[in-house]
């Protein structure tokens, strides 16, 4: 029989938790926990995969990491809003790992004083070789002593390191998250001043500077402390001479500084230069196509060349900084302890070996502490702090739902019309009131990332509190003032383009009232280009509102694009969209959506690959896909607790690119049957369904 834990079939572990999760803290300083996986590689017959491995520890899962994060950044925003600052990533991030850092510095401080003491044993040891009158047993007790300090010496060293990565890691990872949440929520106006080159060089090589400055911070505080010890020490060790050497070790530390400068310096060019070669690239990848047919290789090729070049020389440059710095490393302990010896034999006064000794032992400490794990930490500190003022700038982009409140307009509202019979609906589960949108968003938050490219600091400082200010203010909440407002009639909506504002702005929605009731189906109706789909984009929030109110109130919002989306998985994995899998609802939606012929007909039915990668989809199958990946959202279990069942559907005319007969199927089994419970807005130009039992209102 297996033991508990253990499959009966392969003897391989099942595992529940990760190992040092249950490790006890021996187990954990001895990093005894790491064999338990090294014993399931060695039991394996075959390559170790994902599967045989634990799952991942639970301080180290992103959701928890990049959770904790956000939290601590809407705390940062708010504290800096209600003190009238400018807010910090970079301090967020600090007290998000507060703990953490605590724990790595108390490891580093023990470390420091082992080392110490440890010098100071050599020292005594040195000395009993030299004491005629000493005995074996005190020789045996001091060389017991130090074997004990070396031992707790490499026991705190490893543990630091160990806890350091981690700590970078969790940092580097909640960055991540981060990241990737914000660039589900961004709207398209955001999307229009972010390029892709950019935001997979912020994830790629910014975050990675929070993976040393998670190791190396401690020091910036344990160094210069750990030198005033041995300074102090040392004196009492050999006289005034050591405090000469050590000195001179303190003029090296200006230099770090200097170093540090201009770490960030080429930091920030670097990471400009790679932006625009990434984002170049990543335009030749896209349209590769393109530029075969105009025969555009070469053009590509050497501009993409021109700026590697440029990045490749600011990388040489930071090399070459790099170089300096270890070069000072390596020289800084035979310079002091030449100028300390030479100070103390002009001083007329002699050496003994235990002295030498010993103070060479406190040298070594703070050569390796203060001039090479301090300038570490002041480095990663400096690049850490440039990361995160660009992640900052990312972050600071609007989200989707940002010109969805209840605030007042700075711009002047215009009359609205006048609405026959206003009806109170206090249960209306969105309301806009005589609002006004424009694809020309002077978004501030570009200003931000403008400002990040700028040489003049205090204007960059002066923009970005400003908008700090304005992202403060944007918020999704319900409002009290539109929520007695009348129910829209058909009449009371108006969709026309004009000219341009008091700020030379062109609307694209103009004087906009509209009131969405729960369980309502709204449909839209009107010529191409119109503004239909606009309008379904204004209710997301995804354009600009210039004037006027507009609030949501309910759960959660579904939104099927004309052109729907198809990510590079199965079909499954399109529909399901990392939701947890429910058959009952997945059948189904796959009936409602007329997807069971189409699924017969693929080789891996609805496992197959679809997408850039895999089999080729029809118009009508990537409608119909993207419609049921809307149909399970909101009728299937929500992927995580944080994310609500929708309740507000929004359909951008996903019945034009299917056959009548589909489109009659889809209508009454989706819109008018799965979808019943909840409020919809549908676009179309099929104008037969506008007759239907369960229409609401018409819109034109």
């Amino acid at each position: 029989m297996a033991p508990p834990g253990r499959d009966p079939e392969t003897g391989l572990r099942v595992w529940e938790r990760h190992p040092f999760d249950t490790a006890s803290c021996i187990s954990r300083v001895t990093y005894h926990w790491v064999y338990q996986i090294l014993q399931q590689g060695s039991l394996l017959k075959d390559e170790m995969t994902e599967a045989h491995l634990p799952p991942v520890a639970e301080a180290d899962e992103v959701a928890r990491l990049s959770g904790r994060f956000m939290r601590r950044w809407a705390e940062e925003r708010a504290a800096a809003a209600k003190a009238g600052r400018k807010a910090s990533l970079f301090r967020a991030m600090i007290r998000t790992f507060r703990r953490e850092l605590l724990v790595e510095t108390a490891i580093a401080v023990a470390e420091g004083a082992f080392r110490v003491v440890l010098a100071l044993t050599l020292g005594l040891l040195v000395r009993h070789f030299e004491d005629d009158d000493a005995t074996p047993a005190q020789g045996f007790a001091l060389a017991a002593l130090l074997v004990a300090f070396a031992l707790m010496v490499n026991a705190t060293h490893h543990t630091f390191y160990w806890w350091g990565w981690r700590t970078g890691m969790q940092m580097r990872q909640a960055a991540c998250g981060v990241i990737f949440r914000k660039s589900l929520t961004l709207t398209l106006s955001a999307l229009g001043v972010v390029d892709t080159g950019g935001v997979s060089n912020l994830a790629a090589n910014d975050i990675e500077r929070f993976q040393l400055f998670g190791i190396f911070l401690p020091w910036v505080f344990v160094g210069p402390l750990e030198g005033a010890v041995v300074c102090i020490v040392g004196v009492h060790l050999i006289g005034p001479a050591f405090a000469v050497g050590f000195a001179l070790i303190l003029l090296f530390v200006p230099l770090q500084s200097l170093f540090s400068k201009f770490f960030a310096k080429t930091r920030r060019k670097t990471a400009l230069a790679s932006d625009k070669r990434v984002k170049l690239t990543t335009q030749a990848v896209e349209g590769a196509r393109l530029m075969k047919m105009q025969a555009w290789e070469g053009a590509f090729s050497a501009r993409i060349g021109a700026l590697r070049a440029a990045e490749v020389a600011l990388v040489r440059k930071g090399n070459r900084l790099r170089a300096y710095n270890e070069a000072l490393y390596f020289a800084s302990p035979v310079t002091v302890a030449f100028v300390t010896f030479a100070t103390h034999w002009g001083m007329g006064q002699s050496l003994d070996v235990a002295a030498v000794f010993t103070s060479l032992a406190l040298y070594n400490v703070v050569q390796l502490d203060m001039t090479k794990f301090f300038a570490l930490g002041v480095q990663a500190t400096t690049e850490s702090r440039v990361s995160a003022k660009r992640l900052q700038a990312y972050l600071e982009l609007p989200d989707q739902g940002a010109n969805l409140d209840s605030k007042p307009s700075p711009y002047p509202k215009p009359s609205p019309k006048p609405s026959p019979n206003p009806k109170p609906n206090p249960t209306s589960r969105l309301v806009i009131d005589s609002a006004s949108y424009t694809w020309d968003d002077d978004m501030p938050s570009a200003r931000v990332l403008e400002g990040l490219k700028r040489k003049k600091k205090k204007k960059w400082r002066k923009r970005e509190a400003a908008d700090a200010a304005d992202s403060a203010d944007s918020a999704l909440t319900p409002s009290e003032d539109v929520a007695a407002a009348g129910e829209a009639s058909p009449a009371d909506v108006e969709v026309e383009l004009a000219p341009t504002t008091s700020k030379a702005r062109t609307l694209v929605l103009k004087d906009l009232s509209l009131t969405i009731s729960p369980g309502e189906l709204v449909v839209i109706v009107g010529p191409v280009g119109a503004g239909k789909s606009s309008l379904l984009l204004a209710l997301l929030g995804e354009i600009t509102r210039v004037n006027g109110s507009a609030s949501a109130d309910g759960g959660g919002v579904a939104y099927a694009p004309q052109e729907p989306w198809i990510i590079s998985g199965s079909l499954k994995e399109n529909i399901l969209f990392s939701a947890p899998m429910d058959r009952e609802v997945y059948d189904r939606v796959l009936a409602a959506c007329c997807l069971n012929e189409d699924i017969k007909s693929l080789s891996d039915g609805d496992d197959t690959v679809v997408g850039d990668r895999g089999v080729a989809l029809s118009g009508g199958q990537r409608a119909r896909i993207g419609l049921a990946r809307l149909c399970y959202q909101a009728l299937g279990p929500a992927a995580s607790a944080e994310t609500p069942a929708p309740d507000l559907l929004l359909l951008d005319d996903p019945l034009s690119a299917v056959d009548p007969a589909v489109a009659a199927a889809l209508f009454n089994d989706v819109v008018v049957g799965l979808a019943a419970g909840a409020a919809r807005v549908l676009v179309t130009h099929q104008t037969q369904f506008l007759g239907h039992a369960a229409v609401d209102r018409v819109v034109v």
